[in-house]
C-alpha cells in the first residue's frame, strides 16, 4: 500500500513538472493582465499565509523560552537543595566528631 502511495506521488510530480515545462516552451510571451491579476491574488495568499505561520511560530518560540526558563530555574533549585544538604550534613558530622575529642580535654582540665 505504501508502494502505491508513493509511486503515484512520483508520478503526479512527474506529471507536473512536465506540465511547467511544456508551459516554459510553448507560452515564453503569453502573458495577459487577468494572469497577471491572479499571480497578485495568489502572492497576497501567500503572504497572508506567510504572516499567520509566522505569527503561529514566534508564539510557539515565546512557549518554548518560558519552559526552559522554567526547567532551568528547576535546576537551580535543585542543585541549591543539594548544597544546603551538604552544609547541613557537614555541621552535623563536625558536632559529632567534636564531641568524641572534648570529653579527652576536658578530663584533662580537671
Amino acid at each position: 500500500m505504501r508502494k502505491i502511495l508513493f509511486y503515484s506521488k512520483c508520478l503526479s510530480k512527474l506529471f507536473k513538472s512536465l506540465i511547467f515545462m511544456m508551459m516554459i516552451i510553448f507560452a515564453p510571451h503569453a502573458v495577459s493582465k487577468e494572469g497577471l491579476l491572479k499571480n497578485e491574488v495568489s502572492v497576497q495568499k501567500q503572504n497572508q499565509i506567510l504572516t499567520q505561520k509566522n505569527a503561529i511560530l514566534e508564539s510557539e518560540n515565546d512557549i518554548l523560552k518560558g519552559q526552559n526558563d522554567r526547567l532551568s530555574k528547576s535546576q537551580r533549585n535543585t542543585w541549591f537543595l543539594y548544597g544546603a544538604l551538604a552544609v547541613v550534613m557537614g555541621s552535623l558530622l563536625t558536632s559529632v566528631l567534636s564531641s568524641f575529642s572534648r570529653k579527652n580535654k576536658y578530663d584533662e582540665w580537671r
